[in-house]
């Protein structure tokens, strides 16, 4: 099974596979089997939701997109996505500031479904957790903020750009919560994440 300028079926390349050897293997005993491939999962379940009801038979579905062969997927969790707004408030970059690069970095990241379950944290969770601390500690404003590129997957790194008054006490302050939570993350996350790094970076706008 191969197509040209594609991955046809490589995301689900073991089940596209048994499938098809069940059909055309002759001596093989079993009851009436409906196979079912559907297209376009990563990109929307497109395929699934073009199914029509009715067009079915069967009451049972064994789901063999899985990672691993001899596994069927019994139920799922499901996911939801969401767009969301939030009001912000503009303001000019004061001409006594300094931009800072924060980022969370080091961690494994790995697939929302498959490694759930193995004690992965997301960079976007704890670059937030950090930028809501250090905001009790220093006043600063929000330049940028981005992590992750697809949505099943754990971001394995996030980056903010802050901007600050350029004053001595202020910038240590910035440095030294860094290198704390750095050190917290790291403790927590011992298991899981063990190389996850929290940085801070002076940059330009």
């Amino acid at each position: 099974l191969y197509a040209d300028n594609t991955t046809l079926g490589a995301d689900n390349g073991l089940g596209v596979a048994a499938i098809m050897a069940i059909m055309e293997d002759g001596s093989l005993q079993h009851g009436p089997l409906e196979p079912l491939i559907t297209a376009d999962e990563e990109t929307g379940i497109y395929g699934a939701f073009g199914l029509k009801g009715g067009e079915l038979e069967g009451e049972l579905l064994l789901n063999l997109d899985s990672e691993e062969e001899g596994v069927f997927t019994v139920c799922c969790a499901g996911g939801v996505r969401v767009n969301a707004t939030i009001p912000l408030t503009f303001e000019s970059v004061p001409a006594d500031s300094v931009a800072y690069k924060i980022t969370v970095s080091g961690l494994m990241g790995g697939h929302s479904g498959v490694d759930i379950d193995k004690g992965r944290e997301s960079a976007n969770r704890l670059i937030i957790r950090f930028l809501k601390k250090l905001g009790e500690r220093v006043p600063f404003g929000l330049y940028a903020l981005e992590g992750g590129q697809l949505d099943n997957v754990i971001c394995p790194e996030a980056n903010a750009v802050i901007v600050l008054k350029n004053d001595e006490s202020e910038i240590e302050k910035l440095l030294g919560s860094a290198s704390e939570y750095d050190a917290i993350f790291k403790n927590e996350l011992a298991a899981g994440d063990p190389n996850v790094k929290v940085t801070a970076s002076v940059c330009e706008l």
